[in-house]
């Protein structure tokens, strides 16, 4: 085992500064993502922290967003994501209007894998991550968490 990725994963954040450092180049596009990511961030939370959701319920995304690699061009992968009870109740329609208003508007609407832009049960993430039926669709669940 590389006892260097071990502490790199105690900070995948800076991974791009350690790359920068032990390798020279400079990554100018990466860092100019990562800032609009963080700033796209900061707007949405904010936005969507000022209505009311309930807790078992939220609004998460995948993707260049997860990766803080978001640029002009990325489309918007969300997802609602229910903890427990119905999928389909007024709040968890209200966070799925609420998720639309303020992401995946225009051309950043989610990819068209069928997997982003509705609600995801945690059940549902609990029956199909980390199981023999893996696949590169079920695994793009992996980054949320419940």
């Amino acid at each position: 085992m590389d006892t260097r990725s071990a502490a790199s994963l105690s900070d995948p954040a800076a991974a791009l500064e350690r790359f920068s450092a032990e390798h020279g180049p400079e990554i100018e596009h990466l860092r100019r993502a990562r800032s609009h990511t963080e700033e796209r961030l900061g707007e949405v939370r904010g936005q969507l922290s000022a209505e009311s959701i309930p807790p078992d319920i939220s609004v998460a995304v995948f993707g260049s967003w997860a990766r803080r690699e978001l640029t002009e061009q990325s489309d918007d992968d969300w997802a609602v994501l229910v903890r427990e009870g119905n999928t389909a109740g007024p709040d968890v329609a209200r966070a799925v209007e609420l998720a639309q208003q303020h992401l995946g508007t225009g051309s950043r609407k989610p990819g068209a894998q069928g997997i982003f832009g509705g609600v995801i049960s945690c059940a549902e993430l609990d029956d199909k991550v980390g199981l023999q039926e893996d696949t590169n669709t079920s695994t793009s669940y992996a980054r949320a968490r419940c």
